[in-house]
């Protein structure tokens, strides 16, 4: 429900309904679950300009994904961890991030994931006005 409420653009309900699922998933115990919601909630806030929320939900999601050991979680986490200082213009913080997800999707072998990466690195360097490196993404 929250999901399609997310694509629907009810931000608001979606958001409603994340917080209570976050509530059930911890209930339960249920950390997969819980990091799940949590970057849902990042996604969610992200949309509704709240980057520093966003932030700290996605940073909470990352924490229960590396303390499970759950690489790609992990990388994705990262992922849209990068993709809000992209926003916040923190470039350094980008790089490092979109870099650090991009080192596991390789470990795991998820190529998919290694091109989309690639293709983000490659929009930050065009941003900065570094043509040249962008083009070597």
């Amino acid at each position: 429900m929250a999901f399609t409420n997310c694509h629907l653009e009810r931000l608001s309900d979606a958001l409603d309904q994340c917080q209570i699922a976050l509530l059930v998933y911890r209930r339960l115990r249920d950390q997969r679950g819980e990091a799940r919601v949590l970057n849902n909630l990042g996604v969610i806030q992200a949309g509704l300009g709240k980057w520093g929320d966003g932030l700290d939900y996605h940073r909470k999601s990352l924490e229960i994904k590396r303390r499970l050991g759950d690489r790609e979680g992990e990388a994705a986490s990262l992922l849209n961890i990068a993709n809000l200082h992209y926003l916040q213009g923190k470039w350094s913080a980008t790089k490092k991030d979109y870099e650090d997800a991009l080192l596991i999707f390789r470990e795991t072998g998820n190529a998919a994931s290694e091109i989309k990466v690639r293709s983000c690195l490659g929009g930050l360097h065009r941003s900065q006005g570094y043509g040249t490196q962008a083009l070597a993404q």
